[in-house]
């Protein structure tokens, strides 16, 4: 609670909403995501600005990692069973991951790290499926349909 008394004029200060435009519960839970991974304040602004755009930049290394093969299959079978998901909270995120890697018959390895490219723009962070949930399903679908746009057009399609 301290933390987020802290942080809330920093995040409102680069702009990531306005005073009347958040979420005070779903901005803790972010705050707890990423309380042990930060060092200082600083940092807890400026890691998670990816749930604050719509915009999502891609890091050189999390652009590298959705060129590297083509995932596209596992984001449309991804995109297609989050949005049938009702409860969308970091369990049922990662029971759908784990059902789809499955019947795709691939191992996790080969999805996770280019969904975390795909959702957050980056390889590093906490929980891939906390942070899935806290973006929420709509966030979410929206950019795994840009990184399989992405991927087609690296690909020369």
């Amino acid at each position: 609670q301290r933390l987020l008394e802290i942080a809330l004029p920093l995040f409102r200060e680069k702009g990531y909403f306005k005073e009347d435009n958040f979420d005070r519960n779903k901005l803790q839970d972010l705050i707890k995501l990423y309380q042990g991974r930060v060092n200082t304040v600083c940092e807890l602004i400026e890691r998670p600005k990816f749930f604050f755009t719509d915009a999502l930049e891609l890091s050189p290394e999390a652009e590298a990692k959705l060129k590297e093969g083509d995932v596209s299959a596992g984001f449309k079978a991804l995109k297609e069973a989050f949005s049938r998901v009702s409860n969308f909270d970091h369990e049922s995120v990662e029971r759908v991951f784990r059902e789809t890697i499955e019947r795709l018959n691939i191992k996790s390895k080969l999805l996770i790290h280019p969904l975390r490219a795909a959702v957050t723009g980056t390889l590093v962070g906490p929980g891939l499926f906390e942070v899935i949930a806290l973006l929420g399903k709509d966030t979410v679908c929206k950019r795994l349909d840009r990184a399989i746009d992405f991927i087609g057009v690296s690909k020369g399609e």
